[in-house]
């Protein structure tokens, strides 16, 4: 029973509370996307992430979309596990699932299989991060590799995704400064000269 002269919890007030801290916790995604994308080559800022993304998608916006997927899936994911508000900030939860979005839809054709599939790769790749960085050890891109390896066993084993074709360069006519660019865009998985200039020209404006 209540006591007399006791207040009366305000449900709405609760909601209100419960609301808003989601509501704060939604909008470090935006962030946490493109940081998550910069981190890919260690650099921790917004605009250079938003220039990675626009990089890829210039080449493929096939593989653009699912690296956005992957790497939202790892931002999410880590906001949902409540994992350190600092390292969330710094990106360190997205860009392990970016690659593994990146990486998968450049091997395999896309497909609803293959986005459910770079969702999950996307959330395993932050935990794995996330274990590791409490073990005091620096992951980089373990997550992605690991996680990626264990996906791609595992569809080699069960089949059920087509592969991708690969092209074969013309070993007798190579340029220096387009093999260097390609292969600068190559980070992530993108084999195309404007691309590789863009990511060049978003760190070196960074660095300015």
């Amino acid at each position: 029973r209540r006591k007399p002269g006791s207040q009366v919890p305000d449900p709405t007030k609760s909601g209100s509370t419960i609301m808003n801290f989601e509501v704060a916790k939604l909008s470090e995604v935006p962030r946490g996307l493109l940081t998550g994308f910069a981190q890919v080559m260690l650099q921790p800022s917004a605009l250079v992430g938003a220039a990675f993304i626009v990089g890829v998608f210039w080449n493929s916006y096939v593989v653009a979309a699912f690296g956005v997927l992957g790497c939202l899936s790892g931002v999410l994911a880590a906001i949902v596990l409540d994992y350190p508000e600092e390292e969330r900030h710094e990106g360190l939860y997205g860009f392990n699932g970016a690659l593994t979005g990146l990486g998968m839809s450049y091997f395999y054709e896309a497909s609803l299989m293959l986005a459910v599939l770079v969702v999950l790769g996307g959330i395993a790749s932050s935990i794995v991060m996330h274990r590791m960085l409490r073990w005091n050890m620096r992951p980089f891109t373990f997550p992605f590799v690991f996680v990626t390896w264990i996906i791609m066993i595992g569809l080699w084993i069960a089949g059920g995704l087509n592969g991708t074709v690969g092209t074969v360069p013309d070993q007798e006519n190579i340029v220096a400064f387009e093999a260097l660019s390609r292969g600068i865009g190559q980070v992530l998985f993108q084999e195309d000269v404007i691309t590789g200039i863009i990511f060049v020209a978003a760190i070196a404006l960074r660095d300015w």
